[in-house]
């Protein structure tokens, strides 16, 4: 298997979970594979809503295009809710990896049902329409949240662990049999988890990293006739109209 570079877009505008994603990555992907992680000059400084996604995607795909120009092989979309998934598999032809999309995906051949452990209830909403997206909406046991804000997450580790064992078991109460992280910034907690809980845990960015390996290894991308290029066209101003 030849050597890899995946580029590693987090669509907000701070570089503070850069470094700790590399860190992660570096340890999950095989040797020989590249891993860097690039966030945002411009966007929202962290994603929270559909608006906040809203907002993110012109400027996820500048890097991302650019990613492509520069000989990536790969693209992962460092986001639970996978921002700007469906408009940057239009505009690239290289693997464009979606952190819900492929842990959905997983979920789906692990159990009968999943349910998503979203950081706060703000973020609801976003699961149950990418469940729906990706036509695994009859498989969502639930989306519940843990009430911490993302900036939060990893302030307090064992506050942390209490909530998602406390909410994980309501989960499957709805009736899950898998658990899914609903947020890249929960990590380091998987395995402790689905040994409370005795039913597989994912940590969305691991399965996506790894996603992205094995499609460029099998020289697999998008369909081109779902996601058809875009035409290029003209931008023009308001005033050019007149």
């Amino acid at each position: 298997m030849r050597n890899l570079k995946i580029k590693v877009v987090i669509p907000v505008a701070t570089d503070h979970y850069d470094a700790k994603v590399k860190e992660d990555f570096e340890k999950t992907v095989r040797p020989g594979t590249e891993i860097s992680v690039v966030s945002l000059k411009r966007g929202p400084f962290r994603i929270e809503s559909i608006y906040d996604k809203g907002f993110a995607v012109p400027f996820m795909l500048e890097v991302m295009k650019e990613a492509e120009e520069e000989g990536y092989d790969a693209i992962v979309i460092f986001c639970a809710c996978d921002v700007g998934l469906v408009a940057a598999k239009e505009l690239l032809t290289i693997p464009v990896v979606g952190m819900a999309e492929s842990s959905m995906h997983l979920a789906a051949t692990l159990g009968e049902k999943f349910s998503v452990l979203a950081p706060t209830k703000e973020g609801v909403l976003m699961y149950r329409e990418r469940a729906r997206l990706y036509k695994l909406e009859d498989r969502l046991a639930s989306v519940r949240d843990v009430n911490i804000q993302v900036a939060d997450l990893d302030k307090d580790i064992t506050d942390l662990k209490q909530r998602l064992l406390d909410v994980g078991k309501k989960c499957i109460h709805d009736g899950a049999d898998v658990i899914i992280f609903g947020c890249g910034g929960i990590r380091g907690v998987r395995e402790w988890l689905q040994l409370q809980l005795g039913v597989p845990v994912i940590e969305p960015g691991l399965v996506a990293v790894r996603t992205a390996e094995m499609l460029v290894d099998l020289n697999l991308t998008h369909s081109m006739m779902t996601f058809m290029k875009p035409l290029e066209k003209p931008i023009y101003l308001y005033e050019s109209y007149k």
